[in-house]
């Protein structure tokens, strides 16, 4: 048995930057170009699970699948589209260059819900707590006013 989820996901982060940018971008001819940050915020996730038993898509509200143990019987498995929201955590660090700055964070997403990836057993004491996320992304920013 596999699983997988297509999750759109928005939300709203505050950043809180260590140096101010006047300290550390090079418009202003700092010597430090490196700025790390933490970020805290509220997410709201849609979300498509897809669960397969031997590569074959399991259907919405169908009958018990025999081919499963136990646990996974009695409406344990969800691949109906849902929505939940979340909190999330990152750290961060921003390199500033001409133009751009570049960045790299790692984010933890907690969600409030149980099914993101269309597993829920209340059988299954290994699945008692709410589902989360590990995300890692580098990016650039283009900073609006650097000549």
């Amino acid at each position: 048995m596999t699983s997988s989820v297509k999750l759109y996901n928005i939300g709203v982060n505050l950043e809180y930057y260590f140096l101010r940018l006047e300290d550390y971008a090079s418009f202003y001819g700092a010597q430090d170009k490196l700025n790390p940050y933490v970020s805290l915020g509220l997410q709201w996730s849609y979300y498509d699970p897809d669960v397969m038993v031997d590569g074959v898509s399991l259907p919405a509200n169908g009958d018990p699948y025999l081919s499963l143990i136990d646990k996974w019987q009695n409406n344990s498995i969800y691949v109906d589209p849902n929505n939940s929201f979340g909190v999330s955590g990152a750290l961060g660090l921003r390199y500033s260059i001409e133009f751009v700055d570049l960045y790299l964070e790692g984010r933890y997403q907690y969600f409030f819900n149980d099914d993101i990836e269309g597993l829920d057993s209340l059988l299954d004491p290994a699945n008692t707590s709410n589902d989360s996320m590990v995300l890692v992304s580098l990016g650039v920013v283009y900073v609006f006013g650097k000549n």
